[in-house]
C-alpha cells in the first residue's frame, strides 16, 4: 500500500509544498511502510524515529502518514497568526540552572544488557491515543501488546535501509556517556553531529531548518532518553540550552500532549515568512522530561501544534510485559 497516496486521496485538493521540504520525508515514510509487512504490520518500524535514538517510540505507520498529512495541508499563510496574544516568558538561564541543580545528583544504574526498556506514550497528529512497547537493551528483540497478549519480535534491520548510528539502546548509551558535560562543548558537540537527529525530524522541516532550531532539538532528543541518562549529562543538557541563542521559556504553563500543565521551552524560528516554533515540555516541580511539541501555529498563550509526543512511562524491567 502506498500510505502516502492514501492521505492525497483523503485530501485531493490540498496544496502541496516545495519538493525540498517533502523529499526526504517521503523517502523515509515509503521505506517505513515498505518495511512494515513483517509480524508487527501496523506498527511503523523502529527505525522511524531513528532506530537507537531516544523516541522508541513504535508509532503506527498511520501517525507518519498523518504527520505527512499536515505537511501536504499547511501553507505558509497558516503559520504564524498575526494579532495574537503574545506569551510572558522568563529568565530561561535561571531556569534551566535550576532544573540543572535538580537533576544533577540523581542517582542512575546502567541498564543490564538483557533488560528491556518498557515505553508508554502518547502522541496527538492531530487526534489522541496512547501506544507502549519493549524493546531489549542490547537491541536484539522488541515486543508490543497485539489484542491482550505480548508480541516478541526478532530485531533484523533489512540490508540497505539506510539506518546509521546507533541501533540499540545500548549503543545510544553508550555513545552519550562519552558526550563533555561542559556546557559549551556539549552544544558545539551536538551542533557538529548529525546522529543526534531523529528521521521524525525530517518530517518538520527537515534539514534545512535554520542551525539553531536543529541545535533545540537534538538537545530535546537526547533528553527523550530518560531512564538511563546520566545525571552530569542531563544537567549539561538544560545549560546547554540556554546557551542556544533565541530559547526561551514560557512564563505561564502549557499542556503538554497528554495534557499535563507542564513548563514549556521553546524555540521560535521562521518558516516560509512566518514564525513558527519547536517546544520541549518539562515537569514544572522536577523538570523531568515530559515530551515534544512541532510546528507550532500559533505562538501565544494556547498554541496549536501540527503533532506532539509525550512521554507517560519508561521503565528498566526484566521482560516483556513488565511496566514497572
Amino acid at each position: 500500500m502506498d500510505e502516502l497516496q492514501a492521505v492525497r486521496d483523503m485530501r485531493p485538493s490540498a496544496p502541496e509544498p516545495g519538493v525540498a521540504r517533502l523529499a526526504q520525508g517521503r523517502r523515509d515514510l515509503l521505506a517505513a511502510a515498505a518495511a512494515a509487512d513483517g509480524p508487527d504490520r501496523g506498527r511503523a518500524p523502529r527505525w522511524l524515529t531513528g532506530s537507537g535514538r531516544p523516541w522508541r517510540l513504535a508509532i503506527p505507520t498511520a501517525v507518519a502518514a498523518s504527520v505527512v498529512a499536515g505537511l501536504l495541508v499547511v501553507t505558509p499563510g497558516d503559520r504564524g497568526a498575526t494579532g495574537e496574544p503574545q506569551a510572558g516568558t522568563v529568565n530561561v538561564a535561571q531556569v534551566m540552572e535550576r532544573a540543572a541543580d535538580s537533576v544533577q545528583d540523581h542517582k542512575v544504574t546502567r541498564p543490564r544488557s538483557d533488560q528491556w526498556i518498557y515505553n508508554k506514550s502518547a502522541v496527538r497528529a492531530p487526534h489522541y491515543f496512547e501506544d507502549e512497547g519493549w524493546n531489549r537493551f542490547d537491541g536484539k528483540q522488541h515486543a508490543f501488546r497485539r489484542h491482550g497478549k505480548i508480541v516478541v519480535v526478532d530485531e533484523t534491520l533489512p540490508a540497505g535501509d539506510g539506518v546509521k548510528g546507533p541501533k540499540s539502546y545500548e549503543q545510544w548509551y553508550d555513545n552519550i556517556v562519552k558526550l563533555p558535560t561542559d556546557p559549551r562543548k556539549l552544544l558545539a558537540r551536538v551542533h557538529s553531529d548529525a546522529s543526534f537527529d531523529t528521521l521524525l525530524d525530517n518530517f518538520v522541516d527537515g534539514k534545512n531548518g535554520p542551525p539553531k532550531a536543529l541545535d533545540f532539538r537534538r538537545l530535546s532528543n537526547i533528553l527523550s532518553y530518560g531512564v538511563a541518562l546520566p545525571p552530569e549529562l542531563n544537567a549539561a543538557l538544560y545549560r546547554a540550552l540556554a546557551l542556544v541563542p533565541g530559547v526561551e521559556v514560557l512564563e505561564q504553563r502549557v499542556d503538554d500532549g497528554a495534557g499535563r500543565s507542564s513548563l514549556a521551552v521553546r524555540y521560535v524560528h521562521r518558516v516560509h515568512g512566518k514564525d513558527t516554533a519547536d517546544y520541549l515540555f518539562l515537569d514544572p516541580k522536577t523538570y523531568a522530561f515530559r515530551g515534544m511539541g512541532w510546528d507550532a501555529t500559533r505562538l501565544g498563550p494556547d498554541p496549536r501544534f501540527d503533532w506532539e509526543v509525550a512521554a507517560l512511562v519508561e521503565a528498566a524491567v526484566d521482560k516483556p510485559g513488565e511496566t514497572h
